[in-house]
């Protein structure tokens, strides 16, 4: 695990991750003033190729939300015009560079990637109908082992409430007991598509 490359500067905010569900506070502050914001951004859509399935694109972004949603926009369009093994494949090679207009350099915004298809959808010769990655310096590295995780500044909250078998919903509003930036709503997402 590289748990110490990801312990820098942590943005204000939890977002937590297990079992298919992604979790995250609602609360944002700019100029002396708190509001509501969705910190999960999320793209159904039917997938390229010859058989066509629904697939769900997840982007949960724990600091600049602008950098969040450049990242989604970059890879909702890329992604749906791929067939699944390559949009995953986009996701698990991405590389944080000028060309994504997000500073390779600075890793105040992390985020959280999601992509799963249709399980019934999906033909036999598909493999891992999800992926789950997470920002490690300018690339992309899989959820480890564990099954788990969660960035932000409530992350090792989130990540003991969930190693001790809570919900990432649970994991978050744990978070918020004890870290002062993280808010008290919680947006909940499946990153599995509907239907």
């Amino acid at each position: 695990e590289q748990e110490h490359a990801e312990a820098g500067a942590q943005a204000v905010t939890t977002i937590a991750y297990k079992d298919g569900i992604l979790a995250g506070d609602t609360q944002a502050d700019g100029g002396g003033v708190k509001y509501e914001v969705q910190k999960i951004l999320v793209a159904d859509f039917m997938t390229a190729g010859s058989s066509f399935y629904r697939a769900r694109l997840c982007v949960a972004v724990a600091g600049r939300r602008d950098d969040g949603m450049r990242l989604f926009w970059h890879l909702q369009g890329s992604c749906r015009d791929l067939v699944f093994s390559e949009a995953r494949e986009r996701i698990e090679t991405l590389q944080f560079d000028k060309a994504l207009d997000i500073d390779p350099d600075d890793e105040t915004s992390s985020f959280i990637v999601t992509l799963a298809g249709s399980p019934s959808a999906l033909n036999s010769s598909a493999t891992r109908p999800l992926i789950a990655m997470k920002r490690i310096g300018r690339t992309m590295d899989t959820i480890g082992p564990r099954g788990y995780h969660a960035i932000g500044s409530g992350r090792d909250f989130a990540l003991a409430a969930m190693k001790l078998g809570r919900t990432p919903a649970k994991a978050v509003a744990i978070s918020h007991f004890f870290d002062v930036g993280t808010g008290p709503g919680i947006q909940e997402v499946s990153v599995w598509p509907e239907g």
